[in-house]
């Protein structure tokens, strides 16, 4: 089991992730402003589809961390 201080340390990184994956997922303009230049191909013709894309990519980011987060409190 790790200590307190990497516990905690581990518990506010992967909580930093979950906002960011929910920032993502809630306003994929800020998501793709900051993140998306790789998923930013076809211009402006894609632009509903490059949202759908970051607010899906920020939900999985989301979960994967709180789950993490699960693992972490409960085992």
């Amino acid at each position: 089991m790790l200590n307190l201080a990497k516990a905690a340390l581990l518990l506010a990184f992967l909580l930093t992730f979950a906002a960011i994956g929910f920032g993502c997922a809630f306003n994929p303009d800020w998501g793709m402003r900051h993140f998306g230049r790789s998923l930013m191909g076809g211009g402006e013709l894609r632009k509903d589809w490059n949202r759908m894309q970051m607010s899906a990519v920020g939900l999985i980011f989301a979960g994967v961390a709180l789950y993490l987060v699960y693992v972490l409190i409960f085992k």
